[in-house]
């Protein structure tokens, strides 16, 4: 099981082009352009007191995902396993 883990071989053959578009598409979803276009937009929109709230929460959760970041000091996996290079640069 420790050796299936570790050896990145077998997803090779399940990558598309169309399945990798689909998940950069998600995966945008959780960096900051997004909240800098969805939030405002939502408050506009929508519901002005429940945005407030949504980015009072995502400026809390980003600290203290800051925090534990720097508490642990737990490195990101080696550079080779990356899928999105740049978007992540050395974080």
């Amino acid at each position: 099981m420790e050796n299936f883990l570790h050896d990145m071989s077998w997803v090779l053959p399940l990558r598309s082009d169309t399945a990798t578009a689909i998940f950069n598409g998600f995966t945008f979803l959780g960096y900051t352009p997004f909240f800098l276009i969805f939030l405002p937009i939502g408050y506009w929109l929508w519901d002005r007191n429940l945005f407030t709230r949504l980015t009072v929460l995502i400026a809390i959760t980003a600290v203290v995902n800051g925090w534990l970041k720097d508490f642990w000091q737990d490195a990101r996996p080696d550079p080779a396993f990356q899928l999105d290079g740049d978007r992540v640069a050395d974080s």
